[in-house]
């Protein structure tokens, strides 16, 4: 019922947020106004006739001038969101100041940088829409001035022509209205870039704060090595000023609490989906808890899988909290700290069950570890008090560390002896930490509090993050294999006779996907993402020139992928293919063959024009270099386009077909490969013969097995004169019926043929069901033939001659 429930939530909440997307713009809400019918563009004086009807209309058109842009403009709401973003800038340039004075970690100058980004997004955004407002306005000017200069030759024309009162009068109207319209659009253009000068200010802030941002990052790792503090015994790190660090911790928790207001602010949308992913997930696990333990009770197997399905609510929390920060990598400190500490109690729920009892309390350590140093984020603004935090912190892990290599080293050869891997990459983690703990320790005692925090907080960072990922994937792995065993995936044929293989393939995917997300984390708290991310660009422009052509390594490397794609996804498609769809479909004999050859043939050559795009190169000069190949393709390279096109005719046509039985010249054989160029023929002998495909169109071919695969075979048999012709008939017919391979329809048919020299000769033809069975059946059915006519006691005579010498002999 919740998973229903929450079903339903997540399409309301979609639905709503796709009617809002859709809905329509409010009117001039970044689109011009609607265009008003203005005078035509004509520079001759208005005929006398027309001075009415013509002042009436410019009119109504000038008093609809000044809304229109103004509605376009909307200077009241763009007045209001400037104040607010100019507020919000001024006191976020107070705020960084104050930041980069407390020498902040990377990841804080990052989440301080990503909110400046999205702050001159939103500042650009209005500069754009005023942008646009004002280049209305000058348009409108334009118009306005192209008709008031028409208007004054039409007063002039109608004063020259002695045109009544009235219509002087009516032109002196008009020409007041036009005045009237052109100062109020000029008061309105200076209105508007007057704010325009104010976000290009606003613009040139955020930018100024984001390259001091970007320098200080840059310049981190210059910095490590300086000393950022005092030993401990220094006097004035005995002697400081506990207000004064309070206040410092104050400052810093109102700088990141804004941050987090601000975040959830912009954010409040992507937040809410979330919110329905977690309720989606939840249901899906709580229903995948219910039907495993259904199942496990007659299938043992399934009890691997509720081991991590036990924790329906923590295993949602986690997914939803993880793929929070992926995509989010960029959030402010104190959310960023939210989240970790809230994923602390559903990760201990599920690591529990999936670690070796012995080891429970390792996970709890390190989540203690965690705490800790979320707490001494929060009084790192206090360079004394981090420095403490730090040295204390250290210590207890430096412990921590030495304890868990000499419990390894003993409990190998005890209860975990089935762990031992496990438990020799745990000792070698833990010597690597022990050292890096040791050396952050010393770090943090003698001032270099920089190089401590650095140290601490990427080593427990990547262990509490393997930790995540590690749950998250065993997680993701369990709902996996469940969802594998009912339906409707259990109903397909890849899992049924694959699930083995798709297991480990999914197991082996989230694997990777799991380390890739470690490597980009560890990345990005080392401060390498972007300097990591500049050098493959780098790499990736370098280029080679050949002439007019120029080859870059991206280029190249997009082509290789891309080829390298094409053949994953022809294999994949031909895999699903051959084990879902043509099980399913009646196909004659040989067509899934032709099918899968097709389909691989076009996923490739569609995979290396998209290849050649990705290189970078013109198809249309391809399509003429392939043109001018072509002629030289006729000459010299006929025989293998003969062969190519014939490996078509068999594909479509399909005269012959995988495992049928031919005979081409002298080679006779089973087939096995019909490819692009050329098809390969098994003889009895176990030879594998290639002939050109050209041979199999062009030349006869006995194909045995065409149509189907029944054949037939002869026994020739020759028996004494004077036996009965019909009890041999009746004894041939009898023998081969007997046989459970001869075909009853149709029957064997024994023949009398001759009188031969030696012996009355008869033939027994007889069927068999297959083909490739008929040396055998022949053979068995001639041994029991041999054995039928001794039993009858038929003689089989063999050739006799009788020689006679005439003449006498000689003395």
């Amino acid at each position: 019922m919740l998973a229903r429930r929450g079903l339903w939530i997540a399409c309301g909440v979609l639905l709503a947020s796709a009617s809002a997307l859709a809905a329509p713009p409010e009117p001039g809400a970044g689109t011009p106004a609607p265009a008003t019918a203005a005078e035509p563009a004509d520079e001759k004086p208005i005929p006398v006739a027309e001075v009415a009807i013509r002042a009436e209309r410019a009119v109504l058109w000038l008093r609809s001038l000044v809304p229109a842009l103004e509605a376009q403009a909307k200077l009241d709401r763009a007045t209001s969101e400037l104040e607010r973003v100019a507020s919000r800038v001024w006191d976020g340039l107070t705020d960084t100041r104050e930041l980069l004075e407390q020498g902040p970690r990377v990841s804080v100058v990052d989440s301080a940088e990503a909110s400046w980004r999205e702050g001159r997004q939103e500042i650009s955004a209005l500069s754009d829409a005023l942008t646009a407002a004002a280049e209305e306005t000058e348009k409108t000017l334009d118009r306005v001035r192209d008709s008031r200069e028409r208007w004054r030759r039409t007063a002039d024309a109608a004063h020259e022509a002695e045109a009544p009162e009235t219509v002087v009068t009516r032109i002196g109207d008009t020409q007041r209205e036009i005045d009237l319209t052109r100062e109020q659009i000029l008061r309105l253009r200076e209105r508007i870039l007057s704010l325009q000068d104010k976000a290009a200010r606003l613009v040139a802030v955020a930018d100024e704060v984001q390259a001091t941002l970007a320098a200080y990052r840059s310049g981190a790792v210059e910095r490590l090595g300086a000393p950022s503090g005092r030993p401990l015994w220094h006097e004035r790190v005995i002697n400081a000023d506990p207000m004064a660090a309070a206040r410092r911790i104050d400052t810093a928790a109102e700088l990141e609490l804004a941050r987090a207001r601000q975040f959830a602010e912009l954010r409040a949308e992507v937040l809410r989906f979330q919110l329905v992913v977690f309720v989606l997930l939840a249901g899906l696990f709580r229903t995948a808890r219910s039907r495993a333990r259904l199942r496990a009770k007659s299938d043992p197997s399934v009890l691997e899988d509720l081991v991590v399905l036990d924790t329906p609510y923590s295993a949602a929390i986690v997914i939803t909290l993880l793929s929070s920060l992926w995509l989010h990598p960029e959030l402010p400190a104190m959310v960023a700290s939210a989240a970790v500490l809230a994923l602390l109690v559903p990760l201990l729920r599920i690591l529990r069950r999936l670690v070796p009892a012995p080891l429970v309390w390792l996970p709890y350590t390190v989540s203690g570890f965690v705490v800790f140093d979320r707490v001494r984020d929060v009084v790192a603004a206090a360079p004394l008090l981090e420095q403490v935090a730090l040295v204390i912190e250290m210590s207890a892990a430096l412990g921590l560390a030495f304890w868990v290599l000499r419990f390894g080293r003993l409990r190998a050869r005890g209860e975990l002896a089935q762990w031992a891997r496990e438990l020799r990459l745990l000792r070698v983690g833990a010597a690597a930490l022990a050292c890096i703990f040791a050396t952050a320790l010393g770090a943090a005692v003698f001032g270099y509090v920089q190089v401590a925090r650095f140290l601490a907080t990427t080593s427990l960072g990547a262990v509490y993050a393997g930790m995540a990922l590690y749950a998250a994937a065993r997680t993701a792995r369990g709902l996996a294999g469940f969802l594998l065993g009912v339906r409707p995936l259990s109903k397909l044929r890849v899992v049924q006779r694959h699930r083995e293989i798709v297991e480990q393939r999914v197991q082996r995917g989230l694997g990777w996907l799991a380390a890739a997300t470690w490597l980009f984390a560890m990345l990005r708290t080392f401060g390498g993402a972007d300097t990591t991310s500049g050098v493959l660009q780098q790499v990736l422009d370098t280029s080679v020139s050949f002439g007019t052509l120029t080859l870059s390594a991206g280029n190249v490397l997009a082509f290789a992928v891309t080829v390298w794609a094409s053949f994953l996804i022809s294999r994949f498609v031909r895999f699903v293919l051959g084990e879902e769809i043509y099980p399913r479909l009646a196909l004659p004999h040989g067509a899934p063959y032709a099918i899968s050859s097709l389909v691989h043939y076009t996923i490739l050559l569609a995979g290396f024009f998209l290849a050649l795009a990705g290189m970078g190169l013109d198809l249309n000069k391809v399509t003429v270099l392939g043109g001018a190949l072509g002629v030289g393709i006729g000459f010299g390279l006929q025989t293998i386009v003969n062969n190519f096109v014939s490996g078509l005719i068999l594909l479509f046509e399909r005269p012959v077909q995988i495992g049928d039985t031919v005979q081409v010249a002298d080679v006779s054989g089973e087939v096995r490969r019909i490819g692009i160029r050329s098809s390969t023929i098994r003889t009895t002998s176990g030879a594998e013969v290639i002939v050109p495909n050209s041979d199999l169109i062009s030349q006869r071919v006995t194909n045995w097995t065409l149509s189907d695969r029944s054949r037939r075979f002869e026994i020739p048999v020759g028996v004494a004169y004077g036996t009965r012709p019909a009890e041999v008939l009746a004894l041939l017919a009898e023998v081969a019926t007997k046989h459970p391979e001869v075909l009853d329809h149709p029957g064997p048919m024994p023949l009398f043929v001759r009188f031969g020299d030696s012996a009355i000769e008869f033939e027994l033809r007889a069927w068999v069901v297959d083909g490739d069975r008929l040396p055998i059946v022949k053979t068995e059915v001639a041994v029991a033939l041999s054995l039928a006519l001794e039993a009858a006691g038929i003689e089989i005579p063999f050739p006799q001659r009788e020689v006679t010498v005439r003449g006498e002999a000689k003395g």
